[in-house]
């Protein structure tokens, strides 16, 4: 439904867009569904491309990412991109994102 919303706004943006596909990942990923997880997740960190916006996007990008290949049972490719997260998560300067972000990583459990 978020995906859909943003798509019919003219006042979209990469930012909504990626959030967008960021739950979409989550809601395939609560699911099991890894293909579909890994495809919105790719598609949000795509979303921000040459894009200049908070450290969290790309952290929940990353965090999504992760998510995805771990239901694909890649734990290799899964532990790189959640280290990615981690080590966004450590220049987001609000703390209340960064507690957020920081809350989603640690969730995903190797």
């Amino acid at each position: 439904m978020a995906h859909w919303h943003w798509t019919r706004r003219e006042d979209k943006t990469p930012q909504n867009i990626s959030v967008a596909l960021w739950v979409l990942s989550r809601a395939y990923a609560a699911n099991g569904f890894g293909e579909q997880t890994l495809a919105f997740a790719q598609k949000s960190l795509a979303t921000l491309k040459n894009e200049d916006l908070l450290p969290s996007f790309y952290g929940y990008s990353n965090e999504a990412l992760a998510r995805a290949h771990l239901l694909l049972s890649n734990k290799e490719k899964a532990a790189d991109f959640l280290g990615t997260a981690l080590k966004i998560s450590g220049t987001v300067p609000n703390e209340q994102a960064k507690q957020y972000l920081l809350d989603q990583i640690n969730r995903i459990k190797l």
